[in-house]
């Protein structure tokens, strides 16, 4: 009985690790009177291939007038959760019906507000400087890969492409390579792919530009590791188990409720562990974190 109680509360650790994190806030940006009455009128403005997407708390639609980009931002509601939860609870025979349920209300959702990309890209110029450094060289200065594979050109010729963003915005960089040796690099287990850069041209707004991480003026919020925080109040555990297990003189009870108040977005975790060396012991949990490494 005492294994099974063990093996569910880790259990219910691991489940809690994705939200151990605290999002940072995002600096304000100017919001301008929303461009669409809905998600819906926003998503037909934006063509057959929207960017389009978001978090638990919006949902967004980017598109083009007049040479400018634009993210017009809906906020989700109770309802809308409930329906993108569904998704991941539903078998097989209703996963399609209930993508479908999601979708068809996530557009009736009103548009909060609209804000205007204030980033650019690069001029002819600069993306002519590009033909001849290779991807390597690309990337080592902020250039990321998006996409990479083969497509044919207008002499129905078969050419290798690769995407690569900066900042705010794609690039379609033709590279020179043999085709058969592209594709013999793709097969083996060491893949380099550093080819010298023939052609460019833009392609256009990310597609991940739908998320508010993507700030107007083209600089990036970083994604925070989803484990970072669960890994630091596991080492400050683990330290302060040690000291127990050393013989030093431990106020357990006051270490987590100090622990608790420098973590206070996390606190129910942090009961989980108290709760855990109560009914177990510091030795129980000090194998739980060993064995959740």
């Amino acid at each position: 009985m005492m294994k099974k109680s063990i093996a569910w509360i880790l259990a219910v650790l691991m489940l809690l690790v994705p939200f151990c994190t605290m999002a940072e806030e995002t600096e304000e940006t100017e919001k301008l009177a929303p461009l669409f009455a809905t998600v819906g009128d926003a998503l037909a403005a934006a063509g057959e291939n929207p960017i389009a997407g978001g978090e638990e708390d919006y949902y967004a639609v980017v598109t083009e007038t007049e040479g400018k980009y634009y993210r017009s931002v809906a906020e989700m509601d109770d309802k809308a959760r409930e329906l993108q939860a569904a998704i991941t609870e539903a078998d097989l025979d209703h996963l399609e019906a209930a993508f479908a349920a999601a979708d068809d209300y996530i557009k009736t959702l009103p548009i909060a507000y609209s804000e205007m990309f204030t980033a650019e890209p690069m001029g002819q110029a600069e993306i002519d400087a590009l033909i001849g450094k290779t991807l390597g060289e690309l990337r080592e200065t902020g250039y990321e890969d998006r996409e990479w594979g083969t497509e044919m050109d207008e002499n129905e010729e078969v050419i290798i492409v690769y995407v690569l963003r900066n900042g705010l915005f794609d690039y379609r960089c033709v590279v020179d390579v043999d085709p058969a040796v592209f594709e013999e690099s793709q097969e083996g287990e060491f893949y380099d792919g550093d080819y010298a850069v023939k052609r460019v041209e833009l392609r256009g707004i990310t597609s991940e530009a739908c998320f508010t991480r993507y700030h107007l003026d083209g600089t990036i919020e970083e994604e925070q590791d989803p484990f970072a925080t669960f890994t630091e109040i596991a080492e400050l555990i683990q330290e302060m188990i040690k000291k127990v297990q050393n013989g030093e003189d431990v106020n357990i009870e006051e270490f987590f409720s100090e622990l608790k108040e420098q973590y206070p977005d996390l606190v129910d975790t942090i009961e989980m562990y108290w709760e855990i060396i109560k009914q177990f012991g510091v030795d129980q949990l000090a194998a739980l974190l060993t064995s959740a490494e």
